[in-house]
């Protein structure tokens, strides 16, 4: 009788560290969501993440990868005026580039034909592209439009059927893999639950992005996150978008960090800008009444409100910077502290042009 193993021992598992191409935003092995309203510039933060891949540099806030090839399986640029175009604006290897979006196949009368790329039918083409071309990083934009025909990005089943081969195929690679969408038209401001087609989408992801414009500067452009179970939460980002000169396409222009989340990015079309300017003060305000060191709680209250700072503006700005509590000792009083040394807070400090910050 053969002796068939049933699951996994957890003692057999060798543990690993997450390797990070952006820490706390994309990591190595692992599928992704990145969401945003059209026109923003998607495609272009997409190409300039693949310009770093295919040089062997690390994105923003991450390490250095081993893979520098790239796939991008793109339905909405044209590949000669566009996508070459802004990938050379952005400084790419062009040679490690794969355009992966028709595939060829046999009719029934043996003739060979070119039908679109789609999901979850040709999944093993695209380990087999991932694997001989040494990919660290896979787009498909928008995802939607490579699922199979007969498959709905509203049903939860299908987008299961074409995102769970990623997900394996992610974690056999090392590739990160990022599925787009478009945000759905409900307007609401939970970011979880604005991406366009099942919740599916996102659910089946390790990390989700959201790209949105700053409510204060629309020329500004922030990506924040919106889901993820692989580290801390880290800082949105800011970039803006520049004209490339003697061209007619753009390329990324970082900027610095913003303390607005993916839900208050949303959320600053409807509160408005005034309400943003509140909760940033109050944030400014607890980092540096905090900065000495633990303070009672009772006294944070009182201190707060003899600032005017309201109640809702006080606990943003808790949010905004983790602040932890403690209990000093038996039948002690609470006290807040900052967990880490603050960052940051405004949105408007700059990144050094070379990049090292990252």
């Amino acid at each position: 009788m053969v002796d068939l193993a049933i699951g996994i021992c957890l003692a057999d598992v060798k543990k690993e560290r997450v390797s990070w191409r952006s820490r706390g935003r994309i990591a190595r092995g692992k599928l992704h969501t990145l969401e945003g309203d059209p026109g923003l510039g998607k495609s272009t933060l997409l190409t300039e993440w693949a310009a770093r891949v295919s040089r062997g540099d690390p994105l923003p806030d991450g390490d250095p990868q081993p893979e520098r090839g790239v796939v991008m399986i793109c339905a909405e640029d044209d590949p000669g005026d566009t996508i070459r175009p802004r990938f050379e604006a952005a400084g790419g290897d062009v040679n490690q580039v794969v355009i992966l979006r028709d595939v060829p196949y046999e009719g029934d009368d043996g003739e060979v034909y070119m039908r679109m790329f789609e999901l979850p039918t040709d999944a093993d083409l695209l380990e087999q592209v991932i694997v001989e071309r040494d990919v660290g990083l896979v787009f498909l934009d928008p995802f939607a439009l490579f699922m199979a025909d007969d498959l709905s990005e509203n049903s939860n089943k299908d987008v299961r059927k074409c995102l769970t081969p990623l997900e394996l195929i992610a974690q056999r690679t090392g590739a990160s893999i990022v599925a787009v969408r478009h945000l759905n038209k409900g307007g609401g401001t939970n970011a979880i639950y604005r991406g366009g087609g099942s919740i599916g989408i996102l659910a089946a992801a390790r990390l989700g992005l959201l790209l949105a414009e700053d409510p204060r500067d629309k020329e500004i452009k922030c990506l924040a996150r919106v889901k993820g179970n692989l580290g801390r939460e880290p800082r949105t980002l800011q970039f803006r978008l520049v004209a490339v000169p003697d061209d007619e396409v753009a390329k990324v222009e970082w900027m610095g960090y913003s303390d607005l989340s993916a839900d208050e990015l949303l959320m600053g079309k409807v509160v408005g800008t005034e309400q943003l300017d509140e909760w940033d003060t109050a944030t400014e305000w607890l980092k540096d009444y905090l900065s000495g060191g633990p303070v009672p709680n009772k006294h944070l209250s009182r201190d707060a409100g003899a600032e005017k700072i309201s109640k809702e503006s006080l606990q943003k700005a808790k949010s905004r910077l983790r602040v932890k509590q403690k209990k000093e000792g038996f039948g002690g009083q609470w006290m807040t502290y900052l967990p880490f040394e603050p960052q940051a807070t405004n949105g408007h400090h700059p990144i050094t042009d070379d990049m090292e910050a990252f």
